[in-house]
């Protein structure tokens, strides 16, 4: 008997294809199977930039108001905003690129107050720290009476420095809804010789320890007694000393002290500044200014008060900081006290 068979190129009774309904159907759970993974991974690292930002704030924050400390704590004058100090924060020759920010003030010393935030009508909180520290002295061996036949002596020349701590803008990387970014800077001049020191000296041991001071890189010496316009005088290469006279304080270093700000770690997608001070306010948990009443762009994320007589002053340096990303904010405010032993 013949059987005739259905042919082996045939499809088998059981078998068929995708109708486009099911296909539709496939494709649909497909979408939303990748749209809940996007959401998923978007929603990570947004989470992950929040977590960055907010280490970040605190650690950089910290690093700056610490690096503040170490340097305060060697301080031998803070100046405040009165004449005196008007006139030595005019004197000193900011870079350009990197201007004082509008509006900026020195602290005024309370001496018998404790830190508190300013009432209505006070202006005891400022936005800039300016000090003289005081550098390691030189040793001036020198032939102090002009007579080759006696020893020569050793003088410990005293050497300071002026140091400025305020805010400048910068444009690249603006928090919204302003057009800019806010930097913590410290201004560093080049190194003075004490005037007052030097001016005790008996003429032939001055001229001795002067010449040496030169050789060390010294061109100016400072009278810590006097206001900007009588407290330079020259140091010539043969050890004279002409004054007082006419002087722009120039700069030995000017930097960030906060570098990191120029980006996040992760992608470099965030946005970071020292708070700002400005209408509308920022929406942040910790407040741009604590102690100071606040007027235009003053004081923004960085406060400083002095309280204390002098020769024993206190300060306060409370530093806010914020990072941004798609217009989502966060911050960090750190602080730090530090007592000062001036002149």
């Amino acid at each position: 008997m013949t059987v005739t068979g259905s042919g082996g190129s045939g499809r088998g009774r059981g078998e068929r294809g995708m109708t486009l309904a099911e296909m539709l159907v496939v494709l649909a759970l497909m979408s939303i199977v990748g749209l809940m993974f996007t959401q998923l991974y978007v929603g990570t690292i947004h989470t992950t930039m929040f977590l960055e930002s907010n280490n970040d704030l605190a650690l950089f924050g910290q690093e700056a108001v610490n690096e503040i400390k170490l340097e305060i704590m060697q301080s031998r004058r803070l100046f405040q905003n009165d004449t005196v100090g008007q006139g030595y924060l005019a004197a000193l020759a900011l870079p350009s690129a990197q201007p004082l920010l509008t509006g900026s003030r020195l602290p005024e010393a309370d001496p018998n107050g404790v830190f508190r935030p300013d009432a209505s009508g006070e202006t005891r909180t400022g936005n800039a720290l300016l000090a003289v520290r005081e550098l390691e002295a030189i040793t001036a061996t020198v032939d102090h009476d002009g007579d080759a036949s006696t020893a020569d002596v050793d003088f410990l020349a005293d050497v300071f420095r002026f140091q400025l701590y305020y805010l400048t803008k910068r444009t690249e990387k603006p928090i919204e809804p302003f057009v800019y970014a806010l930097d913590l800077v410290e201004f560093e001049s080049q190194s003075y010789a004490d005037y007052f020191q030097l001016s005790g000296l008996p003429s032939t041991y001055r001229t001795e320890v002067a010449k040496v001071l030169y050789a060390a890189g010294l061109r100016f010496a400072w009278d810590p007694g006097q206001d900007a316009a009588n407290a330079f005088y020259q140091i010539g290469s043969d050890g004279s000393l002409t004054g007082p006279v006419t002087h722009q304080v120039p700069p030995a270093r000017v930097r960030s002290l906060l570098p990191q700000l120029r980006g996040g770690r992760i992608t470099g997608a965030m946005d970071y500044s020292v708070g700002i001070t400005g209408t509308p306010p920022l929406q942040t948990i910790d407040p741009v200014s604590v102690m100071a009443q606040e007027s235009g762009s003053f004081p923004s994320g960085f406060e400083v008060q002095v309280i204390g007589p002098s020769g024993a002053r206190k300060v306060l340096v409370r530093l806010m900081l914020v990072a941004q990303y798609q217009q989502k904010l966060t911050s960090h405010a750190n602080s730090v006290s530090v007592t000062v032993a001036e002149f």
